[in-house]
């Protein structure tokens, strides 16, 4: 008899829930792809967009949105274009620190965000351009 697979926790719907809490009209635009058997971001990175025209910046938003614990993993695979290959486990290069580099110049904002399946606490990194075009970010936290 075969194990139960052990279903990974979708923080989507907490994710949509907070930023609602902050007058962001939220879509999630990831989407499964069933011929490859994973999930795909917008432009690689972005899970949800969301938007408020009354924000005093980022009136866009591009999420990623993840466990508390995989949030220097999501930045990595953003501004590094570090991530692991699911089958081999090693490092492979994607385009994606070019394709955020974009949507921040235009003047749209990343949130990663992360939250712990057990509490009700998370964790936001917003990641931005330095004043020399290079990615850096600020934490703060979130309570529920």
């Amino acid at each position: 008899m075969s194990k139960p697979v052990k279903k990974k926790p979708n923080f989507n719907k907490r994710a949509k829930e907070y930023m609602d809490s902050l007058d962001y009209m939220t879509e999630i635009v990831e989407h499964y792809n069933a011929f490859s058997g994973r999930k795909n971001d917008f432009c690689g990175f972005v899970d949800a967009i969301c938007l408020n025209p009354d924000a005093d910046k980022n009136k866009i938003l591009g999420l990623q949105i993840t466990g508390k614990s995989n949030i220097s993993s999501r930045y990595n695979k953003i501004t590094k274009g570090i991530i692991k290959d699911a089958v081999t486990h090693e490092d492979e290069y994607n385009p994606v620190p070019a394709k955020a580099k974009t949507w921040l110049r235009s003047g749209a904002g990343i949130w990663i965000i992360g939250f712990d399946s057990a509490s009700k606490t998370g964790k936001l990194r917003e990641v931005y351009l330095d004043d020399d075009g290079g990615f850096a970010f600020q934490d703060s936290d979130i309570a529920d």
